[in-house]
């Protein structure tokens, strides 16, 4: 909210305390995944459109039923990557992860690595479909309009970036393209290990049910 404030202060135009309402509601509606937008944030400074799109990536706190990868992971990964850099400098000393002043548990961080992990490669993947998809659009299309829309659908943010931010409507896009969104949101809303489990087949095999082994069925053939 301040980086927005201060690059529309600067920018010029608004009078009073209006960047500032301008800003904080925008932060909380793309953070929260609400969908609202007062202000085309596409005629904001480019600093102010690069903070939008990293809410619409980030999202809220963990536990809420926003979109996106969520504060908490965001910090654990960071903790983590801290971790591995005191590990290159200090090879012998034992390093942990920490959480609310209490150590998480290599599984814990494991899953949460691995599913970051899985949602960057979805997103660049869906982002080189997008640009497939959008590609006879021509000029109008560019690179942040595609991540923009790939982003807010992850996210379920609502309003995108570029061709299809807050104040323009999504009919310019392919039926595949919104499809492909859909899907997107899909996975967006019910978090990405949640979608990966349903479509396992182990999910849906017999309590107790396993493969057949080829030396099985010989044992019983000779019997």
């Amino acid at each position: 909210t301040v980086i927005i404030t201060g690059a529309l202060f600067l920018q010029g135009g608004d009078v009073g305390s209006e960047p500032l309402r301008k800003a904080l509601f925008q932060v909380v509606a793309i953070a929260t995944s609400t969908g609202y937008g007062t202000a085309d944030y596409m005629l904001w400074p480019v600093i102010a459109q690069i903070v939008i799109l990293m809410l619409m990536v980030v999202g809220a706190s963990a536990g809420s039923t926003a979109g996106g990868l969520k504060l908490l992971r965001i910090s654990l990964a960071v903790k983590v990557a801290k971790r591995q850099l005191n590990r290159l400098t200090h090879p012998r000393r034992i390093h942990t992860v920490r959480m609310n002043g209490e150590q998480v548990e290599q599984e814990q961080v494991e899953l949460i690595v691995g599913m970051l992990l899985v949602w960057i490669l979805l997103f660049a993947g869906a982002s080189l479909l997008m640009a497939l998809i959008m590609a006879p659009m021509g000029a109008d299309l560019d690179v942040l309009s595609v991540i923009g829309v790939v982003a807010s659908a992850l996210g379920n943010t609502g309003p995108a970036m570029g061709e299809f931010g807050p104040a323009v409507t999504w009919a310019s896009m392919p039926n595949t393209g919104l499809l492909l969104t859909g899907i997107l949101m899909w996975f967006g809303r019910l978090e990405l290990l949640t979608a990966v489990i349903l479509f396992s087949p182990s999910t849906w095999r017999e309590p107790g049910a396993r493969k057949k082994d080829p030396d099985d069925e010989d044992q019983n053939n000779v019997v």
